[in-house]
């Protein structure tokens, strides 16, 4: 144990039991090793978020794909599925913030029926996913009305096919 360490398990052995308890479960957390570095070529994919987002009102699901922004945004996720030859997946991602009445299945809904947009406009339903992170990944802080209002959104991220690895004899 380091000078450091045995210092601070010492004050914390002053305040309480239970303050060297917790002491000695962030000693023994902060200690582990962090995990193996993929050693061979691994075949991760790239991820591309695309940084523009569809909104919504309050409390709402519906998409307004008419809309200067999101129309400009929908169409350029296609574009850009149709330019890539289709060889990519588009995970939507559903959000809401978190003054809205449940957000998880407000951002499942959102999310949903961007999917379905981009279904009609061609893109195939094996190359779509849709994720709901409800109110956990706000963009903007919810203490105003315009700032919760960036929390209302939809983005996606686009993810390449990974490329074959080379073949080894």
């Amino acid at each position: 144990m380091s000078e450091v360490e045995a210092h601070l398990t010492a004050t914390a052995e002053a305040y309480s039991p239970q303050g060297n308890q917790e002491w000695q479960k962030i000693l023994s957390n902060a200690k582990k090793p962090p995990p193996m570095p993929c050693l061979s070529p691994c075949a991760m994919p790239e991820v591309q978020q695309l940084l523009q987002s569809v909104s919504f009102a309050k409390g709402d699901a519906t998409l307004k794909p008419t809309e200067a922004p999101n129309k400009s945004m929908l169409e350029a996720v296609v574009g850009g599925y149709k330019g890539n030859r289709g060889k990519s997946k588009i995970i939507v991602r559903g959000h809401a913030s978190a003054d809205e009445p449940k957000p998880a299945e407000l951002a499942q809904a959102r999310a949903k029926a961007v999917a379905d947009w981009l279904i009609g406009a061609g893109i195939p339903k094996d190359r779509i996913e849709i994720k709901s992170y409800g109110a956990d990944a706000p963009i903007e802080r919810n203490d105003d009305e315009t700032k919760a209002s960036m929390n209302r959104r939809v983005d996606f991220e686009a993810v390449p096919e990974p490329k074959p690895e080379p073949k080894t004899k």
